[in-house]
């Protein structure tokens, strides 16, 4: 397993409000952890909303013993444990009041993928087949096309597209949702936050992580580069994984 992350201010925004965490081997107890984080709020509340929550989901990590078959229930609480933290400084700090984040954790063991997210940041599992979105998007847009009122297609431009419906540090109730799949050999593992599959279509996203003639670290630039080619209007977060066994 060779994962890569990496995160990219874009062409648009003067800071980035992003924020990942690549274990890249255990982290107390669990097998591979990959987190992103999209933040939001006033003046630099955003960047202290992302990059809190995955301190204190590291720090959730560091105090609370794993058992080895509870895996998803432990980032579950986790996101809480991070939601409560975030909350408070919101609550308690006029500077950070109203901040949020989305938060998208993967936990991968053997070909299993264990995730809990809230907001709009995404996992995918990508391979020469195909595109398969891991989770699906707390937004408005997301709601809107669950319930027949827009197409795709309105909702790629929807003007918006970018409420959110939940997100971790919002209120003191933390609502992840969760999946778990198994995903196969020859797969990637994507996690990004909304910078990039709002620029690049899911057909050349899979075009560049399956091309043959680039290792995992090229295919990661070349990801956060396309984003930037096709306007860059958001801060650029990415982390692929190549699963074990393939190539």
């Amino acid at each position: 397993m060779n994962p890569v992350g990496i995160t990219d201010t874009g062409k648009h925004r003067s800071n980035n409000e992003d924020s990942l965490f690549v274990s890249g081997g255990e982290f107390h107890g669990l097998p591979n952890l990959f987190i992103v984080a999209d933040g939001m709020g006033g003046h630099n509340a955003g960047e202290v909303a992302s990059s809190e929550a995955i301190l204190l989901f590291k720090e959730y990590c560091g105090k609370t013993p794993l058992s080895k078959n509870e895996i998803l229930d432990y980032i579950i609480d986790g996101c809480r444990y991070a939601n409560d933290g975030v909350f408070e400084m919101s609550a308690t700090n006029k500077d950070f009041s109203g901040m949020g984040t989305t938060f998208t954790v993967c936990v991968e063991d053997g070909g299993r993928l264990y995730i809990a997210h809230i907001g709009d940041s995404r996992a995918y599992a990508i391979d020469e087949n195909g595109v398969v979105a891991l989770t699906k998007d707390h937004s408005l847009v997301e709601e809107l096309l669950a319930k027949g009122n827009i197409t795709k297609e309105e909702a790629k431009v929807h003007p918006h597209r970018n409420v959110l419906t939940r997100a971790l540090g919002a209120d003191g109730d933390a609502k992840p949702e969760w999946n778990y799949a198994p995903v196969g050999s020859d797969a990637y593992l994507l996690l990004c936050s909304d910078g990039l599959y709002n620029m690049i279509e899911d057909n050349a996203i899979q075009a560049i992580v399956t091309a043959p003639d680039l290792d995992v670290e090229e295919k990661t630039d070349r990801l956060v580069e396309e984003a930037k080619k096709k306007g860059g209007l958001d801060n650029i977060t990415v982390i692929l994984v190549k699963e074990e066994g393939g190539q």
